[in-house]
Protein backbone atom coordinates (compact mmCIF):
# COMPACT_ATOMS: atom_id res chain seq x y z
CA UNK A 1 0.00 0.00 0.00
CA UNK A 2 1.14 3.54 -1.01
CA UNK A 3 0.74 7.29 0.18
CA UNK A 4 0.04 9.16 -3.04
CA UNK A 5 0.50 12.73 -2.77
CA UNK A 6 -1.79 14.85 -4.70
CA UNK A 7 -2.17 18.86 -5.01
CA UNK A 8 -3.73 20.83 -7.43
CA UNK A 9 -1.90 22.92 -10.40
CA UNK A 10 -2.00 26.25 -7.65
CA UNK A 11 1.25 24.80 -6.32
CA UNK A 12 3.03 25.41 -9.75
CA UNK A 13 5.39 22.36 -9.39
CA UNK A 14 7.75 21.81 -12.21
CA UNK A 15 7.36 18.84 -14.60
CA UNK A 16 10.55 17.80 -13.40
CA UNK A 17 9.71 17.62 -9.58
CA UNK A 18 6.29 15.72 -10.40
CA UNK A 19 8.45 13.17 -11.98
CA UNK A 20 11.39 13.15 -9.59
CA UNK A 21 9.06 13.32 -6.41
CA UNK A 22 5.85 11.27 -7.86
CA UNK A 23 3.34 13.87 -7.03
CA UNK A 24 0.10 13.86 -8.90
CA UNK A 25 -1.32 17.05 -10.01
CA UNK A 26 -4.97 18.06 -10.86
CA UNK A 27 -5.64 20.75 -13.25
CA UNK A 28 -7.43 24.02 -12.14
CA UNK A 29 -9.29 25.19 -15.27
CA UNK A 30 -8.35 28.49 -16.90
CA UNK A 31 -10.73 30.51 -19.53
CA UNK A 32 -10.20 32.75 -22.13
CA UNK A 33 -14.04 34.24 -22.98
CA UNK A 34 -15.82 31.09 -23.35
CA UNK A 35 -13.21 28.88 -24.25
CA UNK A 36 -12.07 27.10 -21.52
CA UNK A 37 -8.68 25.26 -20.87
CA UNK A 38 -6.84 22.65 -18.11
CA UNK A 39 -3.98 24.70 -16.58
CA UNK A 40 -0.55 22.91 -17.34
CA UNK A 41 -2.55 20.44 -19.79
CA UNK A 42 -4.14 22.42 -22.79
CA UNK A 43 -2.14 25.86 -22.23
CA UNK A 44 1.74 25.54 -20.58
CA UNK A 45 2.79 28.51 -18.09
CA UNK A 46 4.64 30.25 -21.16
CA UNK A 47 1.73 30.03 -24.01
CA UNK A 48 -0.27 31.23 -21.40
CA UNK A 49 1.51 34.37 -20.56
CA UNK A 50 1.72 34.79 -24.25
CA UNK A 51 -1.86 34.96 -24.57
CA UNK A 52 -2.49 37.31 -21.40
CA UNK A 53 -0.56 40.34 -22.84
CA UNK A 54 -2.56 40.41 -25.75
CA UNK A 55 -6.13 39.48 -24.27
CA UNK A 56 -8.66 42.31 -23.79
CA UNK A 57 -9.64 41.05 -20.11
CA UNK A 58 -8.32 39.22 -17.29
CA UNK A 59 -8.69 35.30 -17.85
CA UNK A 60 -10.29 33.53 -15.47
CA UNK A 61 -10.04 30.47 -12.82
CA UNK A 62 -12.37 27.72 -12.00
CA UNK A 63 -12.42 25.49 -9.39
CA UNK A 64 -11.82 21.56 -9.14
CA UNK A 65 -15.17 20.17 -8.70
CA UNK A 66 -16.37 17.50 -6.12
CA UNK A 67 -16.81 15.00 -8.77
CA UNK A 68 -13.18 15.00 -10.63
CA UNK A 69 -11.61 14.67 -6.81
CA UNK A 70 -14.21 11.95 -6.56
CA UNK A 71 -13.09 10.33 -9.43
CA UNK A 72 -9.21 10.59 -8.29
CA UNK A 73 -9.92 9.37 -4.82
CA UNK A 74 -11.60 6.34 -6.58
CA UNK A 75 -8.42 5.91 -8.83
CA UNK A 76 -6.52 5.74 -5.60
CA UNK A 77 -8.84 3.11 -3.53
CA UNK A 78 -8.66 0.70 -6.42
CA UNK A 79 -5.33 0.09 -5.61
CA UNK A 80 -5.39 -0.22 -2.23
CA UNK A 81 -3.57 3.09 -1.52
CA UNK A 82 -3.70 6.07 0.70
CA UNK A 83 -3.74 9.37 0.02
CA UNK A 84 -3.16 13.29 1.15
CA UNK A 85 -4.39 15.46 -0.85
CA UNK A 86 -2.86 19.45 -0.61
CA UNK A 87 -5.06 21.95 -2.25
CA UNK A 88 -4.93 25.74 -2.44
CA UNK A 89 -6.28 27.70 0.17
CA UNK A 90 -9.53 27.74 0.88
CA UNK A 91 -10.42 31.43 1.42
CA UNK A 92 -8.61 31.65 -2.37
CA UNK A 93 -10.69 29.10 -3.77
CA UNK A 94 -13.48 26.50 -3.39
CA UNK A 95 -11.08 23.88 -4.83
CA UNK A 96 -10.53 22.53 -1.19
CA UNK A 97 -14.17 22.53 -0.31
CA UNK A 98 -14.48 20.18 -3.42
CA UNK A 99 -11.85 18.00 -1.86
CA UNK A 100 -13.37 17.85 1.52
CA UNK A 101 -16.81 17.16 0.01
CA UNK A 102 -15.40 14.17 -1.97
CA UNK A 103 -13.16 12.60 1.16
CA UNK A 104 -16.02 12.51 2.99
CA UNK A 105 -17.30 8.92 1.65
CA UNK A 106 -13.45 7.89 2.37
CA UNK A 107 -12.09 8.81 5.82
CA UNK A 108 -9.90 6.32 6.56
CA UNK A 109 -8.03 6.57 3.32
CA UNK A 110 -7.72 9.92 2.04
CA UNK A 111 -6.73 12.79 3.99
CA UNK A 112 -7.66 16.69 2.98
CA UNK A 113 -4.89 19.76 3.97
CA UNK A 114 -6.06 23.33 3.32
CA UNK A 115 -2.70 24.47 2.51
CA UNK A 116 -3.98 28.17 2.93
CA UNK A 117 -1.49 28.86 0.41
CA UNK A 118 -1.04 28.93 -3.04
CA UNK A 119 2.00 28.91 -5.77
CA UNK A 120 5.44 28.54 -3.96
CA UNK A 121 3.55 28.19 -0.69
CA UNK A 122 2.00 25.66 -1.52
CA UNK A 123 4.62 23.86 -3.21
CA UNK A 124 6.95 23.63 -0.21
CA UNK A 125 4.02 22.16 1.81
CA UNK A 126 3.72 19.58 -0.95
CA UNK A 127 7.86 18.70 -0.60
CA UNK A 128 7.87 18.45 2.94
CA UNK A 129 4.59 15.88 2.24
CA UNK A 130 6.93 14.37 0.14
CA UNK A 131 9.92 13.94 2.39
CA UNK A 132 7.80 12.55 5.20
CA UNK A 133 6.48 9.86 3.18
CA UNK A 134 9.76 9.20 2.20
CA UNK A 135 10.52 8.64 5.97
CA UNK A 136 8.10 6.21 6.28
CA UNK A 137 4.92 8.19 7.41
CA UNK A 138 1.80 6.98 6.60
CA UNK A 139 -1.21 9.41 5.10
CA UNK A 140 -2.38 10.36 8.35
CA UNK A 141 0.55 10.96 9.84
CA UNK A 142 1.79 13.14 7.24
CA UNK A 143 -1.57 15.59 7.03
CA UNK A 144 -1.12 15.87 10.95
CA UNK A 145 2.52 16.99 10.19
CA UNK A 146 1.30 19.41 7.73
CA UNK A 147 -1.45 20.75 9.57
CA UNK A 148 1.06 21.85 12.33
CA UNK A 149 3.91 23.15 10.12
CA UNK A 150 1.33 25.37 8.05
CA UNK A 151 1.02 28.32 9.97
CA UNK A 152 4.89 28.70 10.17
CA UNK A 153 5.25 29.35 6.36
CA UNK A 154 6.23 32.77 4.96
CA UNK A 155 5.40 33.88 1.50
CA UNK A 156 6.32 37.44 0.79
CA UNK A 157 6.19 39.20 -2.64
CA UNK A 158 7.21 41.73 -4.77
CA UNK A 159 4.73 42.94 -7.59
CA UNK A 160 5.05 44.77 -10.30
CA UNK A 161 1.31 46.24 -9.89
CA UNK A 162 -1.80 45.53 -7.98
CA UNK A 163 -4.23 46.00 -10.86
CA UNK A 164 -4.82 42.53 -11.80
CA UNK A 165 -5.54 41.92 -8.11
CA UNK A 166 -7.93 44.90 -7.96
CA UNK A 167 -9.12 44.01 -11.22
CA UNK A 168 -10.16 40.42 -9.83
CA UNK A 169 -11.26 41.57 -6.80
CA UNK A 170 -8.82 40.12 -4.22
CA UNK A 171 -7.74 43.61 -2.50
CA UNK A 172 -9.89 46.60 -2.99
CA UNK A 173 -8.95 49.83 -4.98
CA UNK A 174 -8.04 51.86 -1.34
CA UNK A 175 -5.49 48.92 -1.49
CA UNK A 176 -4.60 48.96 -5.50
CA UNK A 177 -3.59 52.70 -5.17
CA UNK A 178 -0.42 51.90 -3.37
CA UNK A 179 0.83 50.74 -6.62
CA UNK A 180 -0.24 53.00 -9.03
CA UNK A 181 2.71 55.42 -8.44
CA UNK A 182 5.07 55.36 -11.25
CA UNK A 183 8.26 52.76 -10.70
CA UNK A 184 6.33 51.68 -7.00
CA UNK A 185 6.88 48.30 -6.24
CA UNK A 186 4.30 46.47 -3.80
CA UNK A 187 5.31 44.30 -1.27
CA UNK A 188 2.27 41.74 -0.29
CA UNK A 189 2.50 38.59 1.71
CA UNK A 190 -0.26 35.47 1.97
CA UNK A 191 -1.41 35.25 5.95
CA UNK A 192 -3.93 33.20 7.04
CA UNK A 193 -5.01 32.40 3.56
CA UNK A 194 -5.33 35.72 2.46
CA UNK A 195 -3.10 38.31 0.02
CA UNK A 196 -2.29 41.33 2.20
CA UNK A 197 -0.53 44.34 0.93
CA UNK A 198 2.72 45.01 3.68
CA UNK A 199 3.60 48.52 1.43
CA UNK A 200 5.71 49.88 -1.34
CA UNK A 201 9.10 50.52 -2.38
CA UNK A 202 10.48 52.62 -5.23
CA UNK A 203 12.04 50.66 -7.70
CA UNK A 204 13.49 47.52 -7.54
CA UNK A 205 16.52 47.81 -5.76
CA UNK A 206 14.67 49.20 -2.80
CA UNK A 207 12.12 46.72 -2.79
CA UNK A 208 14.57 44.16 -2.40
CA UNK A 209 15.97 45.69 0.45
CA UNK A 210 12.17 45.55 1.88
CA UNK A 211 11.79 42.57 1.09
CA UNK A 212 14.46 41.56 2.66
CA UNK A 213 13.21 43.78 5.75
CA UNK A 214 9.79 41.75 5.73
CA UNK A 215 11.80 37.98 5.70
CA UNK A 216 13.47 39.77 9.20
CA UNK A 217 10.21 41.04 9.90
CA UNK A 218 8.26 37.26 9.30
CA UNK A 219 10.61 35.12 11.50
CA UNK A 220 14.19 33.60 10.93
CA UNK A 221 14.60 31.05 7.86
CA UNK A 222 14.15 27.33 8.72
CA UNK A 223 16.92 26.33 6.31
CA UNK A 224 16.50 22.71 6.95
CA UNK A 225 12.89 22.69 5.97
CA UNK A 226 11.81 23.17 2.27
CA UNK A 227 12.28 26.66 0.72
CA UNK A 228 11.35 28.24 -3.20
CA UNK A 229 11.73 31.15 -5.20
CA UNK A 230 8.96 32.11 -7.64
CA UNK A 231 8.66 34.56 -10.76
CA UNK A 232 5.46 34.97 -13.22
CA UNK A 233 6.04 36.29 -16.55
CA UNK A 234 7.97 34.47 -19.28
CA UNK A 235 11.33 36.13 -17.79
CA UNK A 236 12.81 35.24 -14.97
CA UNK A 237 15.41 38.08 -14.92
CA UNK A 238 13.82 40.33 -11.75
CA UNK A 239 14.40 37.30 -9.41
CA UNK A 240 17.44 36.52 -10.80
CA UNK A 241 18.36 40.42 -9.71
CA UNK A 242 17.21 40.06 -6.35
CA UNK A 243 18.95 36.83 -6.08
CA UNK A 244 21.89 38.16 -7.10
CA UNK A 245 22.27 41.14 -4.79
CA UNK A 246 20.70 39.22 -2.36
CA UNK A 247 22.82 36.26 -1.41
CA UNK A 248 24.04 36.67 1.39
CA UNK A 249 20.81 35.39 2.78
CA UNK A 250 21.34 31.98 1.22
CA UNK A 251 25.01 31.59 0.52
CA UNK A 252 26.35 28.55 2.56
CA UNK A 253 22.96 27.40 4.09
CA UNK A 254 21.01 26.40 1.45
CA UNK A 255 22.16 24.71 -1.76
CA UNK A 256 19.85 24.05 -5.29
CA UNK A 257 16.95 26.07 -4.10
CA UNK A 258 14.19 25.05 -6.55
CA UNK A 259 12.89 27.84 -8.70
CA UNK A 260 8.97 27.60 -9.98
CA UNK A 261 7.56 29.26 -12.74
CA UNK A 262 3.93 30.72 -11.53
CA UNK A 263 1.28 29.43 -13.68
CA UNK A 264 -2.01 30.72 -14.48
CA UNK A 265 -4.39 29.91 -11.35
CA UNK A 266 -1.92 32.68 -9.41
CA UNK A 267 -0.64 34.29 -12.55
CA UNK A 268 -4.12 35.74 -13.36
CA UNK A 269 -4.17 37.38 -10.27
CA UNK A 270 -1.07 38.77 -9.57
CA UNK A 271 0.37 39.87 -13.38
CA UNK A 272 4.06 39.54 -14.55
CA UNK A 273 6.84 40.55 -12.93
CA UNK A 274 6.34 39.31 -9.79
CA UNK A 275 8.71 37.53 -7.58
CA UNK A 276 7.95 35.76 -4.67
CA UNK A 277 9.79 33.45 -1.41
CA UNK A 278 8.16 30.79 0.17
CA UNK A 279 9.81 29.03 3.18
CA UNK A 280 8.65 27.60 7.01
CA UNK A 281 10.05 30.20 10.02
CA UNK A 282 12.14 28.60 12.98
Amino acid sequence: MAVRIITDSAADLSRDMIRERSVEVMPIKISFGSEELRDGVDISTEEFYDRMSTEAELPKTSQINPFEYREKYRQVIETGDTAVVITISSKLSGGCQSAMTAAAEFPEQIFVVDSLNATVGQLVMVELACRLRDRGMDAEQIACALEEKKGSICVLAMLDTLENLKKGGRISPAAATVGSLLNVKPLAALRDGEIVVLGKARGARMGYVKLNEFIAQEGVIDYDMPLCFGYTGNSAEMLISYQKTNGELFEGRVYDIPVAQIGSAIGTHVGTGTIIIAYFRR
